[in-house]
């Protein structure tokens, strides 16, 4: 069996896909690092809803 290979959930699939663009990372790293740190999972929520809020100003639509 190897060892090296590992699977990733669909919340962390969801969490990579929101931080790929550059200007979500740094908006999440930096509200993250405002409030002195957070987890991964708040990380996600964070990334998720600037890609949101990127998404509704750009289609006009409330998300």
């Amino acid at each position: 069996m190897n060892k090296d290979v590992f699977r990733i959930t669909n919340q962390g699939h969801d969490y990579l896909a929101s931080i790929k663009d550059e200007g979500i990372w740094r908006k999440t790293k930096a509200s993250a690092a405002s409030v002195g740190g957070v987890g991964l999972g708040v990380m996600k929520d964070i990334a998720v809803a600037y890609v949101k809020q990127e998404l509704s100003a750009k289609l006009g639509i409330q998300i």
